[in-house]
């Protein structure tokens, strides 16, 4: 049987997570071929395309070559709404960086553009692709650590990503600092393995007195098949921490390590031993999210989350700036 002709996308946006993740990974792609990167910066968009072997490079979405069956895009937050509005009324298929949306609002807008457009708009949650994360959803987690009690939510570490943009420090460009970027993953991932239903926040502080938050911490109670169960959330650009979801339950406690290097371990009293067993480069990742919005261009099966998925967890993170207070550390103190 033949193999069906690769699915034809371009990708809007050459910033740093194209450069690093997405260009790379496309070298290793089955089923999927970039034709051309957009951006307005031309000098970097060729160089870009020059090294990579893509075809054709443009400064704007209307100007990609003709055959485009779907976009990735990866642009500063505030122009997720415009940048995905303007493909999906264009009539390609979206899979969109995260956050999806600086707020509610913003996602509401995009999925009903989809939704009237006739095409599909997919969030690029890399995280659930996690060994980590794909096991614990596969579990019963009743079985494995009793009701569950209480969670501890991480995800951190000292910044070095090589941004190119200054849309990533700017409040009104990004929509927020490390609550909104690395918590995006952490609550998505949050949510997928618990299933909660619904939220609560109690508490909420973080840094970011003049421009976007660097340490965050905040309490929120979650409802996890109609029980109430107290969960601790850290985001920080400045320091590494647990960067996982921990689940506190009755019997046992699940480190679910937000890493694509690491297994989920279940703990019981002194001793420990994991329940996934394979491990994935974050490459690798990256790979499978590309394969599969191929796939998803051609209307086969895939794993890729919607875009109405990430709803719940932008409405989380929006709900808990909402209770800003200053954060206070213990030399303050």
């Amino acid at each position: 049987m033949p193999e069906q002709d690769p699915s034809r996308i371009a990708i809007v946006g050459c910033g740093a997570v194209v450069e690093q993740s997405y260009l790379p990974a496309l070298q290793y792609c089955r089923g999927v071929r970039c034709e051309a990167l957009i951006d307005p910066d031309g000098v970097r968009t060729e160089a870009l395309a020059g090294r990579y072997g893509i075809p054709a490079t443009a400064a704007r979405i209307e100007d990609m070559p003709a055959g485009v069956a779907g976009v990735v895009v990866a642009v500063p937050n505030s122009l997720h709404v415009p940048v995905v509005t303007r493909a999906l009324s264009g009539g390609v298929h979206v899979l969109c960086e995260k956050p999806l949306g600086r707020t509610v609002s913003e996602v509401d807008a995009m999925v009903a553009v989809a939704a009237q457009s006739r095409r599909e708009l997919f969030a690029a949650m890399v995280c659930r692709r996690y060994p980590a994360v794909r096991e614990a959803v596969t579990h019963d987690l009743k079985r494995l650590v009793g009701d569950i009690r209480g969670i501890d939510a991480s995800y951190g570490f000292p910044l070095d990503w090589p941004v190119k943009s200054t849309a990533y420090f700017d409040r009104e460009a990004s929509g927020g600092g490390a609550l909104l970027d690395f918590g995006a993953h952490l609550i998505d991932a949050l949510l997928h393995v618990t299933g909660a239903t619904s939220f609560e926040v109690s508490a909420y502080a973080d840094d970011a007195d003049a421009g976007v938050d660097a340490e965050a911490e905040g309490r929120v109670v979650l409802f996890v098949e109609q029980r109430r169960v107290e969960c601790t959330v850290r985001a920080s650009r400045l320091r590494r921490l647990p960067n996982a979801v921990i689940l506190h339950g009755d019997h046992n406690t699940l480190d679910i390590p937000l890493s694509p290097m690491q297994p989920a371990t279940l703990r019981v009293g002194s001793g420990s031993w994991p329940v996934s067993g394979s491990m994935a480069g974050s490459l690798q990742c990256f790979i499978e999210q590309l394969e599969d919005f191929g796939r998803a261009i051609r209307n086969d099966t895939h794993q890729l989350p919607c875009g109405a998925s990430q709803r719940a967890t932008i409405a989380l993170i929006e709900a808990m700036y909402a209770r800003r207070q200053p954060l206070v550390f213990s030399w303050d103190a």
